[in-house]
């Protein structure tokens, strides 16, 4: 489950100052939360009693299993975006091989489609025809 849903699945038993640390959680959901107990108390201007039983009341056991929790949301994030670097590496490397490339989209597609020829052909540097209406 995702921090914003287990806010949100919480909400009705947040106090103020558990709202308060449940927006700055989301706030800065994107950056490395590498901090202890006492930093986030601090960041949130409350006690780090308060964040304890924030972490509690959305299903932690303390915050050392809320921290452990987000540090392990981080690299399933990262191995994902590794993961997709290599599909991709290998979707150009076979486009790069192929003799004939035709590329089609309709629609609202067919803007996304002329972004994705001129991207092609700048890596490629070779024959892409584009089978759109627009292209």
């Amino acid at each position: 489950m995702k921090l914003e849903e287990l806010i949100k699945k919480n909400k009705e038993k947040f106090t103020q100052t558990d709202l308060a640390i449940a927006d700055f959680l989301m706030d800065n959901k994107n950056d490395e939360l590498d901090l202890s107990i006492n930093e986030l108390a601090k960041k949130c201007l409350t006690s780090r009693t308060s964040i304890l039983r924030f972490t509690q009341k959305i299903g932690f056991g303390g915050y050392s299993e809320f921290k452990y929790f987000l540090k392990q949301k981080d690299h399933t994030k990262k191995d994902q975006t590794k993961e997709d670097d290599k599909k991709l590496n290998q979707i150009l490397e076979s486009l790069d091989k192929s003799n004939n490339i035709f590329i089609y989209g309709n629609g609202d597609f067919e803007d996304i489609i002329k972004k994705i020829y001129k991207i092609l052909f700048k890596r490629l540097r070779k024959a892409i025809r584009n089978l759109s209406r627009k292209g």
